[in-house]
């Protein structure tokens, strides 16, 4: 069992899941592609993404957006990093606190796995290229 164990971890750190290749990404987030100057950018790439989405949004919304996992963003509401209005028993996150939140650096640093998160950030790098 302890050998099995130093197994797995030792497959862990090389990237081997199960003897298959992990899957691994050249950035982390980001931080490393937006400056001070580009945090306009970042709202106006991120008010494009949710244009077709409702003025006030539920967790999931904000999830589906930014790449991030719904987890991610309940412990993030649960926080207060991310503005939000009590619904019932859940969150409405208006547009407005939305933006707010992927201009922050809790977005900015935050470190998504996600294929979706990977997507969405390059489609912020080509933004970036467009202009």
């Amino acid at each position: 069992m302890v050998q099995q164990n130093k197994k797995n971890l030792r497959d862990e750190h090389s990237g081997l899941i199960h003897g298959k290749q992990r899957r691994r990404y050249s950035a982390d987030g980001f931080a490393d592609i937006v400056s001070t100057s580009d945090e306009n950018a970042l709202m106006d790439y991120f008010k494009h993404l949710s244009k077709n989405y409702p003025d006030t949004l539920c967790a999931d919304d904000v999830a589906a957006i930014t790449g991030l996992k719904s987890n991610t963003i309940f412990r993030y509401l649960r926080a207060g990093k991310i503005k939000s209005l009590s619904h019932r028993n859940g969150y409405l996150i208006p547009k407005q606190y939305f933006l707010e939140f992927t201009t922050s650096h809790h977005y900015i640093d935050a470190i998504g796995k996600s294929k979706q998160f990977y997507t969405i950030r390059g489609g912020f790098q080509s933004w970036i290229a467009a202009k």
